[in-house]
C-alpha cells in the first residue's frame, strides 16, 4: 500500500509506465507537477529500461515511488504491478509520452465522479498537432464497427450526418467532441479511474502484452454498468509514438502487436459468433497483407 509523501492524504495515485523513455519521462513528470497543485501519490513503474530512467526519477524525483521490474511486462501486466496497491480513491493512468499544459484541470476531472455510476473520465487528449488523438474517444469495437473502420469507412462518412451513426460507431465520430458526454472506451495513455469500480471489475488483463488493454477494460466496466465519460474542458497533449513499442524504430513490431491484441478481444468477447470470426479471419489477412508490404520496404 503506498504511503503519503508530504504528511497529507492525497486522493488520486498517479501511475506511469516506463520503458526506456527517460527524456520524455522526464518532461511528464515536470508537467505534472508544475499543473497539478492537489496532493499526489506518484508512482513510475519501470519496465526493464536500460536507458538511465531509474537513476534519473532517483536523482531527479525525490518524491515519486519508483518501482523497478527486472524485465518488461508489457502495458497491462506492468500497471497492474502498481494498481493492485492503490489505496487512494482515485487512480490517474498516465503515459510516459504524455505533456500536462495549462489547460489539464484534474479537479474538473474529479467533479465528474458527483455522479456515483461514473467509473473512468478521459480528457481530451491532442497530439502535437492539436488534432484530438481519437483513441481517446471510442465505441466499442464491435464486429459492426471493426469492420467498417477496417475497411476505411470511418474515413468516407465521418463528417455525414447519419451515415456517420451507422459507419463510425469504432470512434462515435458523431458525437460534439467539443461536448462533454459518455463514450464506451478511451485510451490508457490518459485515464482517470475510480478505484472502487476497478476493484470489482478488475485489473489489466495481462493477456494483452501491448495494445488492447485499455479497450478490454473499458468492455468491461460497460458491461458492469459503469460510465465512461469524455470531458474535453480539460485537455492533455499526446507525444504518442515515443513510449514503449510505440517508438518510430519498433513500429513494425507495434503493428503486429496491435493486430494480435484485437484478435485476443474477439477471441475472449465475441468468438461464440459467426460474426466475430469474420472479423477475426479478416484481421488474419489485414495483418499479412499489410506485413508483406512492411517487409518489402
Amino acid at each position: 500500500m503506498f504511503k503519503s509523501i508530504d504528511g497529507t492524504v492525497p486522493n488520486v495515485t498517479v501511475v506511469y509506465l516506463s520503458y526506456n523513455t527517460k527524456d520524455v519521462l522526464r518532461n511528464a513528470l515536470e508537467s505534472l507537477f508544475q499543473y497539478v497543485s492537489i496532493p499526489l501519490h506518484v508512482v513510475v513503474v519501470d519496465n526493464g529500461s536500460s536507458d538511465g530512467s531509474q537513476q534519473m526519477i532517483r536523482e531527479q524525483f525525490s518524491q515519486v515511488l519508483l518501482i523497478e521490474n527486472e524485465k518488461n511486462l508489457g502495458f497491462a501486466a506492468g500497471n497492474n504491478v502498481a494498481l493492485k496497491n492503490v489505496s487512494t480513491e482515485f487512480v490517474l493512468l498516465l503515459n510516459a509520452d504524455t505533456v500536462l499544459k495549462s489547460q489539464f484541470d484534474l479537479q474538473l476531472l474529479l467533479s465528474n465522479f458527483e455522479d456515483e455510476t461514473v467509473a473512468v473520465v478521459s480528457p481530451r487528449i491532442v497530439l502535437p498537432s492539436g488534432d484530438l488523438d481519437w483513441s481517446s474517444h471510442r465505441g466499442i469495437p464491435t464486429p459492426w464497427n471493426a469492420s467498417w473502420y477496417f475497411l476505411g469507412a470511418e474515413k468516407l462518412f465521418a463528417h455525414v450526418p447519419v451515415l456517420n451513426r451507422i459507419f463510425c460507431g469504432y470512434h462515435q465520430r458523431w458525437k460534439d467532441i467539443n461536448t462533454l458526454h459518455e463514450i464506451d472506451a478511451c485510451t490508457g495513455a490518459g485515464m482517470l479511474i475510480r478505484s472502487s469500480a476497478m476493484q470489482k471489475v478488475g485489473l489489466f488483463d495481462e493477456d494483452y502484452f501491448f495494445y488492447g488493454e485499455d479497450l478490454d477494460w473499458c468492455y468491461r466496466f460497460k458491461k458492469a454498468g459503469w460510465k465512461i465519460v469524455y470531458d474535453p474542458r480539460t485537455e492533455l497533449t499526446h507525444l504518442k509514438y515515443q513510449a514503449g513499442l510505440g517508438k518510430k524504430s519498433e513500429h513494425s513490431r507495434a503493428f503486429r502487436y496491435f493486430f494480435d491484441t484485437m484478435e485476443i478481444f474477439y477471441k475472449k468477447h465475441y468468438r461464440s459468433t459467426i460474426f466475430g470470426w469474420f472479423v477475426i479471419i479478416g484481421i488474419r489477412c489485414i495483418r499479412f497483407l499489410k506485413g508483406a508490404v512492411h517487409a518489402s520496404k
